[in-house]
């Protein structure tokens, strides 16, 4: 398989952890030393994963399986276009479980599976496909806004929601890290 090196290098704006006390909600951390089972004390943290809505047309759910989401990653223009179509102000990474958050790559969910985001000088992780959207985040969006939502965030996330993967090449990121995006050509 051959690559070809985007035109855009996007910024890690935000890196975030699992809460230990929240079933979805992250927390910001300056930096976080992923190895191949992702990012240690994360909620997708692992090798392997038991099937979930997601994975019903293959699966039973609750059965063991590789885990192809050990990080999730939005963009920081596509959550301000989300807000705008939940005709909120903002919507916060936190809110939405996501791991990493970049600036500066615009239509960021549009990468195709198998691409390659090399952070820093050495991480390399793998982009599996789109995460899909659903209705889980509402209630933290709603709290966290403080506002109640003019559409839900499934519909306004749709083609937005960022992508998922695993680590392919493990080391330390840290927020302001500059990435490199090889899309399979």
């Amino acid at each position: 398989m051959n690559f070809r090196l985007s035109e855009y290098h996007p910024v890690l704006e935000q890196l975030l952890r699992s809460r230990n006390d929240q079933p979805l909600e992250t927390e910001s951390i300056p930096f976080a030393h992923l190895n191949y089972e992702g990012i240690p004390g994360d909620r997708h943290y692992g090798y392997q994963k038991k099937s979930g809505g997601r994975d019903k047309w293959l699966f039973s759910r609750g059965t063991l399986i590789a885990n192809n989401r050990q990080w999730s990653a939005v963009s920081a223009e596509e959550l301000a276009e989300i807000s705008q179509k939940m005709n909120l102000p903002e919507i916060k990474a936190e809110w939405i479980g996501a791991n990493l958050v970049f600036r500066g790559f615009p239509d960021f969910t549009s990468i195709p599976p198998l691409s390659r985001i090399c952070i820093g000088p050495e991480v390399v992780l793998v982009v599996y496909g789109e995460n899909e959207p659903c209705d889980l985040p509402m209630p933290y969006i709603e709290k966290g806004s403080g506002l109640k939502a003019a559409k839900p965030f499934s519909y306004a996330a749709k083609k937005r929601r960022g992508l998922v993967g695993w680590v392919e090449y493990p080391g330390l990121i840290s927020a302001g890290d500059t990435a490199n995006i090889y899309i399979p050509c």
